[in-house]
């Protein structure tokens, strides 16, 4: 059986707001299930909500200038 947790739970879980939560439901970084009018979010998939960040070089923030 799975864990659903309710949108202020992963709001918590993730420490953000429950609108960024609502963004990454609607953005596809997050997968809802609606369950009548209410939206819950499988404990599992958490994990994906996080995603790994590289180091941005200076030619990727600015661009290359020669």
């Amino acid at each position: 059986m799975s864990t659903y947790l309710t949108i202020r739970q992963t709001a918590e879980a993730l420490s953000c707001s429950t609108d960024t939560i609502r963004r990454m439901i609607a953005r596809g970084d997050l997968k809802g299930r609606r369950f009548g009018r209410l939206i819950r979010i499988e404990a599992s998939d958490l994990a994906r909500a996080g995603k790994p960040v590289s180091p941005l070089t200076r030619e990727a923030n600015y661009g290359a200038r020669a």
